[in-house]
C-alpha cells in the first residue's frame, strides 16, 4: 500500500489567483461560444468523477468539494445545480477539491457548466483499489480527473498492476482519464499516474511540470499529451476533463462513435495550438510529441470543429475533407488505411495536424497479473496524384514505444495528400483526427536604402524550423545572388532581418525570398 498521496498544487479556497488570465480565453471557448451561441455544447448530460487526496489526514476524510453528512447532495454557492455523490463515503470539504471541481464542472471556471452530475472518490482508496489484484471496479462517469500524484515503493509488478489496471478501465469502460503531471520543471516525474498509456497527460503551458517522458511500465513514452494555460497542473487536469466533457455533449446523439475515448484524445490533440509555443518542434519522426509541449496548447474551439467535421472513413478512391476524423481498425500488415485530402488551387495549407491514438489492452489471469499488448501503428502523410501516393512520405510519426502518433506541418501547397495508417498488426481500434487550416504562405516585403545600402526584410508566416535564403538580381530574369540565409529558430522571434548591400549606381535591385517547398 502506498500512502504518500499528495494533491499537485495547493490553492485553499482562493479558486484562482486575480492576475491570472482564463486558461479557456487561450482555448478560445469564448470564440466558439460566439460562433455557436445558443448551440454551444455545456457538458449536459455527461457524467464527471474526481479523484481527490485527503486533505486533512486523522480527521476523517476531507476529499470533497463542500462538507457532506449523506450522500449523494445537493450542491450550494459556487456548486448549485451540482448532485454530488461522496462515493468513498461522507466527509470534509478540501480546497484543493473546491478548485479542481470548479475548473471541471462550474460556469464560472469551466466549459462544462452542464455537467450537473460529479462523483467524488478518496484518492488513497481509490489507489489502493487498483493495488488489489482483483478485476478493477467499474465508476461512475464519462470523463475522470485525477490531480494527485504517488510514489513507488519499487515494486514494479505492482507499479504495473496500478497503471494497468487504469488502462483497463479507460479501454473496457469508454473513460477519458485525464491526469496531471507534478509541478516545475526540476520535479521528478511521477509513476502514478502519469505512466498511463490510455489517459491524457497534462502538462502546463509554461512548461512548469515534471518532464522526461515515462518512467515505469514501458520507459521513454512522451508525455505530456497536452498543455494548459494555468498556474497548477491541478487546475489544468480538469481543465482538459472540462474540454472533453464538452465534445461528450457536442457529440450525443448525432456522433455515438465520437464518444469513443482515442476519439476524445485524437481529436484535442490535433486541434493543440503552436502559436504561443514558439520553440514547439518535433525533435525525429520516432518522437511524436515536442519533449515539453505535447501536441501544444488545449484549444477546444479548434477540438468543437473537428469533431462537428464528422466521421469520415478510409477510402482509396473518394476524397475526405480538410478537417475530419474516424475511428476504424487497422488493416492486415500488407496494407494500410488511407485518407486522401486536397488543398485547393489557390490555398495554402497555413497548418496541418494530424493525430493518431490506440489503447494498449490489458487481459487479467486466473494468479490475478495483468498482461499489456500493445500493437505499433504508424501515421505518415504524402504528396498524392490522382490518389496514388508519391514515393516518400513528407513526413511521418513512427514511434516504437508510445500509443499515439502525431504530425505538424506548416505551409502545405496547393495538391492533392493522403493520410497512411500502419500496423503490424490487424484488428487493432484506433482513431485518426486531422485538420488542414487555409491561410497565408510565407511573404516578405524588402526596403532599401540607396545611399547607404542597408537593407531592411520584413518577413511573415514563416515556419520557425525552415531555413529560408534572401536573393537577390538585378534583372529578375537573370542569374539571382544569396545575399543571406537565415533559420528563425536560430534567430530572436523577429521576422525582420537587416544587412548591407552595396550601393548600385544605376537600375533597380529585385529581392526574393526562396525555400525548399514540400512538394
Amino acid at each position: 500500500m502506498r500512502t504518500s498521496l499528495s494533491s499537485l498544487g495547493w490553492i485553499a479556497f482562493a479558486l484562482l489567483p486575480a492576475a491570472h488570465a482564463d486558461w479557456r480565453t487561450e482555448a478560445e471557448y469564448d470564440k466558439l461560444s460566439a460562433e455557436l451561441g445558443a448551440a454551444l455544447p455545456t457538458g449536459a448530460g455527461v457524467v464527471g468523477l474526481m479523484s481527490e487526496v485527503d486533505a486533512d489526514p486523522g480527521e476523517g476524510v476531507s476529499y470533497l468539494p463542500q462538507a457532506t453528512t449523506v450522500t449523494p447532495f445537493a450542491g450550494s454557492g459556487l456548486f448549485a445545480g451540482k448532485t454530488i455523490y461522496a462515493d468513498h463515503g461522507a466527509g470534509g470539504a478540501s480546497g484543493h477539491a473546491v478548485s479542481t471541481a470548479a475548473t471541471f464542472c462550474t460556469a464560472t471556471y469551466s466549459v462544462s457548466p452542464g455537467l450537473t452530475e460529479l462523483h467524488m472518490l478518496d484518492a488513497e482508496t481509490f489507489f489502493n483499489e487498483l493495488y488489489t489484484t482483483s478485476a478493477p471496479l467499474t465508476y461512475a462517469g464519462r470523463v475522470h480527473n485525477h490531480s494527485w500524484v504517488a510514489d513507488t515503493e519499487g515494486d514494479t509488478t505492482a507499479d504495473e498492476r496500478v497503471l494497468r489496471k487504469l488502462d483497463m478501465i479507460a479501454d473496457r469502460d469508454g473513460v477519458v482519464e485525464c491526469i496531471p503531471l507534478m509541478n516545475y520543471s526540476t520535479s521528478a516525474f511521477p509513476v502514478f499516474l502519469a505512466n498511463a498509456y490510455n489517459a491524457i497527460t497534462v502538462g502546463l503551458r509554461n512548461g512548469e511540470h515534471a518532464r522526461g517522458g515515462s518512467n515505469a511500465d514501458g520507459v521513454g513514452r512522451m508525455k505530456p499529451d497536452l498543455v494548459v494555460d494555468e498556474v497548477y497542473t491541478s487546475l489544468a487536469g480538469p481543465a482538459v476533463a472540462s474540454s472533453a466533457a464538452l465534445l461528450l455533449d457536442a457529440a450525443d446523439p448525432a456522433q455515438p462513435l465520437a464518444v469513443n475515448p482515442r476519439v476524445i484524445k485524437a481529436v484535442l490533440c490535433t486541434a493543440a495550438s503552436k502559436e504561443l509555443l514558439p520553440t514547439w518542434r518535433r525533435a525525429t519522426s520516432a518522437a511524436p510529441y515536442d519533449a515539453i509541449y505535447g501536441a501544444g496548447a488545449l484549444n477546444i474551439r479548434r477540438a468543437f470543429w473537428i469533431l462537428n467535421a464528422g466521421r469520415q472513413s478510409y477510402s482509396t478512391s473518394v476524397e475526405r475533407g480538410l478537417r475530419g476524423w474516424d475511428t476504424n481498425t487497422t488493416a492486415n500488415t500488407n496494407s494500410s488505411r488511407r485518407y486522401f485530402f486536397s488543398i485547393p488551387a489557390g490555398s495554402h495549407g497555413r497548418t496541418f495536424a494530424a493525430t493518431l491514438t490506440w489503447h494498449r489492452t490489458i487481459s487479467r489471469n486466473i494468479f490475478g497479473q495483468f498482461s499489456s499488448t500493445l500493437p505499433n501503428l504508424e501515421l505518415r502523410l504524402y504528396a498524392a496524384t490522382g490518389f496514388t501516393a508519391g514515393a516518400q512520405p513528407i513526413d511521418q510519426s513512427i514511434s516504437a514505444v508510445d500509443n499515439v502518433e502525431h504530425l505538424f506541418q506548416r505551409h502545405l501547397p496547393a495538391g492533392q495528400y493522403v493520410l497512411e495508417v500502419k500496423s503490424n498488426a490487424s484488428g487493432t481500434p484506433y482513431a485518426l483526427a486531422w485538420e488542414t487550416d487555409l491561410g497565408n504562405s510565407p511573404s516578405a516585403t524588402v526596403q532599401r536604402d540607396a545611399n547607404s545600402g542597408v537593407v531592411v526584410l520584413h518577413c511573415a508566416a514563416l515556419d520557425p524550423y525552415a531555413t529560408y535564403q534572401v536573393e537577390s538580381s538585378t534583372t529578375l530574369i537573370g542569374q539571382w545572388s544569396v545575399e543571406t540565409s537565415f533559420r528563425t529558430a536560430d534567430v530572436a522571434a523577429s521576422f525582420e532581418h537587416t544587412w548591407q548591400d552595396p550601393v548600385i549606381p544605376t537600375g533597380p535591385k529585385f529581392y526574393r525570398l526562396r525555400w525548399t517547398p514540400l512538394r
